[in-house]
């Protein structure tokens, strides 16, 4: 939030409008020295003064003592990446009082209020009082819903709160607020793309569609990455849900297009092997998951197929899906794989450990 700076507006202003000095005063009903006090930041003018003053100038009372309440998207990306950076850093106090004192700061920009339930979210687990940050996302959320009158927000704030809920393990509160019935895909974005070639724009309708092709293959990868866990006593199930998996991810390149996505199905593959006391193909997983995070970007972007999403990625990367600073997300990397109980029985295996090697070195 910009300073308080109400002495050089009064100066700025009155000039502005070629008013003297004296002039202001006698308006105010002040001395002439208290209009120079005011603008040397000496002293401030009397509260009861402020709406007097506004109206002279033609301006909000906060214009006139230079607060904002609200901050750019571009601000509110640069308060997260170095809040992020300062957590990778391990400076996570510091990063937790200052993220505080932003907060308190803008209260009532709720786009702000949004990142830092996410920035809560990502880096909670970094810190011991992890359960007293999840609920203070949770509240962000709910004032959010309760006070924010922009639709799209408010929806990403239902679902932020029940992500929330998730990691707190409260299914009941889970389903509560989002319902118990599985609601069908709205088609807003088939209708978007409609509407775009209707009007002759193919362009934009190639964009949107391609766009919702890219959403529902990650989508695809990550449900069934929960089927296999569903499914852990089946292990044909399990088996050929990794086989057409691993063909969806080779066919798309999605180990180059989305790091996150496609490491998440392999770690969780391993894990499904391990219940099954299948060395040799969790370590099989392990070594693709590897592969992944030396040799793939830690940025979301496209390729030459997914060639239109870049403008659209840099917008989804400013909310709910905001990622992690690069250096957490490495050490995040590592730590799935050495500090995985489910792994322990793999840990006196080389290939386990030329794994562990290869990520500590990434």
């Amino acid at each position: 939030m910009k300073k308080i700076n109400i002495g050089k507006n009064i100066a700025r202003l009155r000039q502005k409008a070629g008013m003297t000095q004296d002039r202001l005063a006698e308006y105010a009903g002040v001395s002439k020295s208290a209009v120079s006090k005011w603008e040397n930041s000496m002293t401030y003018p009397d509260i009861v003064l402020l709406p007097e003053l506004a109206t002279l100038f033609n301006i909000s009372v906060d214009e006139l003592m230079g607060y904002s309440p609200q901050l750019t998207k571009e601000a509110i990306r640069r308060i997260y990446d170095e809040l992020s950076a300062k957590v990778a850093e391990g400076k996570r106090q510091e990063v937790l009082d200052r993220a505080r004192k932003h907060i308190k700061e803008y209260y009532s920009c709720f786009p702000f209020l949004m990142q830092m339930a996410v920035f809560y979210l990502n880096h909670c687990t970094f810190y011991e009082n992890k359960d007293e940050l999840l609920e203070e996302a949770g509240g962000f959320c709910r004032r959010i819903q309760k006070e924010c009158d922009e639709p799209a927000l408010v929806n990403d704030a239902f679902y932020v709160e029940a992500t929330v809920l998730t990691i707190q393990n409260k299914p009941t509160e889970v389903l509560a607020l989002i319902g118990e019935d599985v609601k069908p895909f709205r088609q807003d974005s088939e209708m978007i793309a409609g509407a775009f070639q209707q009007l002759g724009n193919i362009s934009k309708a190639k964009e949107v569609t391609q766009i919702m092709i890219y959403q529902y293959m990650l989508l695809l990868i990550g449900n069934s990455a929960s089927y296999m866990m569903l499914n852990l006593d089946r292990l044909d199930i399990l088996e050929e849900t990794i086989r057409r998996m691993s063909g969806v991810i080779e066919l798309y390149q999605v180990d180059r297009l989305h790091l996150n996505v496609a490491v998440q199905f392999y770690l969780t593959a391993a894990t499904a092997y391990c219940t099954h006391n299948m060395t040799g193909q969790a370590l099989d997983m392990l070594e693709r998951y590897q592969k992944i995070c030396e040799n793939s970007s830690y940025t979301l972007h496209g390729d030459q197929y997914f060639d239109q999403i870049e403008p659209w990625l840099k917008q989804l990367n400013q909310g709910v899906e905001r990622l992690r600073n690069e250096t957490i997300v490495k050490q995040s990397m590592l730590s799935m794989v050495k500090d995985n109980p489910q792994f322990s029985m793999l840990h006196r295996e080389k290939r386990y450990q030329a794994v562990v090697r290869c990520l500590q070195n990434i």
